[in-house]
């Protein structure tokens, strides 16, 4: 596949269509052989895979269902037999600086399955939710960014990614906790406001090729429905914050354990409600 000319992208018109649309979605960002490579890696791997980052979202035992876990690549990075490592991940940066009109720095990159007829869904939210607690002064929009790739063709029975466009106008938006199927807690908005600011023509599935992606704010409102079809549909995530920040390791570890005590006050209650069934 053609490699995406990175000259084209460079263009007042580019950036002022993600400051508009609070997204902006790039073809052919990575070549296809090398989703395939990452997608055998990480099958390969995911049961050993370690995560040094404490941003994975746990899996409890909620369901018999497995194959639904979240890949963060920690195995072998310095290796020149990671597929990760064929990445051009200065170029992504250097994107996502210039839409976001600050030079960013790379943190975090992960693989969500998606897996055929398994794959859950993603509840309507905005990462920025899981990030204000951790301190560092950011602004909501400008110190955020994050670039998601089709690691195969997504397609709307698939799962794909879906954006409320221009829902990062609203900045920040009340989010409240509930618990998957897998037992993770997620942060989501009410459904009367995505109703809301999705409506006239603001509701954009990302049907994405493979090797593709799209670059969104960490104000910009998006969720997914589950994997119903056949295919799977594993998609990555680089997240970007802007060089001059940082989170601050002490709210950091205050922000999970916090969110550890709604968790278990949500398991509580629904323990004490079959207790009295």
């Amino acid at each position: 596949m053609e490699e995406f000319p990175i000259k084209d992208f460079f263009t007042n018109e580019n950036r002022d269509k993600y400051l508009n649309d609070g997204y902006f979605v790039v073809d052919n960002i990575i070549d296809e052989l090398i989703c395939d490579k990452i997608n055998s890696y990480v099958q390969s791997n995911k049961d050993n895979n370690v995560d040094q980052t404490k941003e994975i979202d746990r899996d409890y035992p909620f369901s018999d269902i497995l194959g639904t876990k979240v890949f963060i690549n920690t195995i072998d990075e310095s290796s020149k037999d990671n597929p990760f490592n064929l990445i051009d991940y200065e170029k992504i940066t250097k994107m996502a600086s210039f839409l976001s009109n600050k030079p960013m720095k790379f943190w975090l990159k992960k693989v969500y399955l998606k897996s055929a007829f398994q794959g859950d869904n993603e509840v309507y939210h905005q990462d920025y939710e899981y990030h204000i607690s951790k301190g560092g002064n950011t602004d909501p929009f400008y110190d955020y960014i994050q670039c998601f790739i089709a690691l195969e063709d997504h397609s709307i029975p698939g799962g794909c990614l879906n954006i409320i466009k221009g829902s990062h106008k609203s900045k920040r938006i009340p989010h409240d906790m509930v618990m998957t199927r897998n037992g993770i807690s997620k942060l989501t908005v009410k459904p009367d406001i995505l109703k809301q600011l999705s409506k006239g023509n603001n509701f954009k599935p990302m049907e994405l090729k493979k090797g593709s992606c799209v670059f969104f704010s960490y104000v910009t409102l998006h969720g997914s429905s589950s994997n119903s079809s056949p295919l799977d549909q594993p998609r990555m995530v680089i997240q970007f914050m802007s060089k001059d920040k940082s989170h601050d390791e002490d709210k950091t570890q205050e922000f999970f354990s916090n969110r550890k005590l709604k968790e278990i006050k949500i398991l509580e209650l629904m323990l004490n409600h079959l207790k009295q069934e």
